[in-house]
C-alpha cells in the first residue's frame, strides 16, 4: 500500500529582503509565482493534499494561488518556522509523509523531494532534513548541529547566536 504523502508549503513570510510590498511568494518568474513552482514540485513528488501557510497579505496570495488545489492554514504571527507548521496541525492528522516546503524555493523539483523521501525511508528516520551551505548566509534560518555531526536544531537568523550565525548551513 503507497504511503500518503502530504505537503506543508510555508508561505506567510513578508519577504523583507524582497524590498517589496508584495508577500514574497507571490513574486513571479517566468509568469509564475513562486509558490506556484514549489507546490508543482510537491504534487509531481507525490503529495495527496497540500496546505499553504498564509499570514502577512494572506488575501493576496489566496488570490494568487485560488487556481490551485490547496487548502489554507492563517499564521496570525509570524513566529517562526516551528509555528507556522504548528499552523498547519489541523491539516497534518496522524498517517502518512509530510514534506514541509518554503513557499520561496522555487528551484525544489519533484526529483529532489523524491530522492529525499527515498532517503528518509531507507534510514527509517523520524525526520529528515534538507540543507544547503551558503556562502553568505545573512537572513536564512541556519541548521545547528552537535560535535559529532548530529542535527539539534534550526534557528532564525534573527533568534541566532554570533555562533549559530557562523554556521553556512541553512
Amino acid at each position: 500500500m503507497k504511503m500518503k504523502l502530504k505537503a506543508v508549503i510555508l508561505a506567510a513570510g513578508k519577504g523583507t529582503r524582497m524590498k517589496s510590498d508584495l508577500p514574497k511568494v507571490v513574486h513571479a518568474i517566468e509568469g509564475k509565482c513562486l509558490a506556484d513552482y514549489v507546490i508543482d514540485a510537491a504534487q509531481q513528488a507525490g503529495a495527496d493534499d497540500i496546505c499553504l501557510v498564509v499570514g502577512y497579505q494572506h488575501e493576496v496570495v489566496k488570490r494568487m494561488l485560488a487556481h490551485k488545489d490547496v487548502v489554507f492554514a492563517f499564521q496570525e504571527q509570524q513566529l517562526g518556522t516551528g509555528h507556522a507548521v504548528k499552523c498547519a496541525e489541523a491539516f497534518l492528522g496522524e498517517e502518512g509523509q509530510t514534506l514541509i516546503l518554503f513557499g520561496d524555493t522555487p528551484l525544489i523539483t519533484a526529483d529532489t523531494l523524491n530522492r529525499l523521501r527515498e532517503h528518509h525511508a531507507k534510514c527509517g528516520n523520524a525526520v529528515t532534513v534538507l540543507s544547503a551551505k551558503a556562502d553568505d548566509p545573512t537572513g536564512y534560518g541556519r541548521i545547528i548541529r552537535d560535535a559529532a555531526g548530529n542535527f539539534v536544531k534550526s534557528v532564525e537568523h534573527k533568534d541566532a547566536t554570533e555562533e549559530e550565525r557562523a554556521s553556512c548551513e541553512i
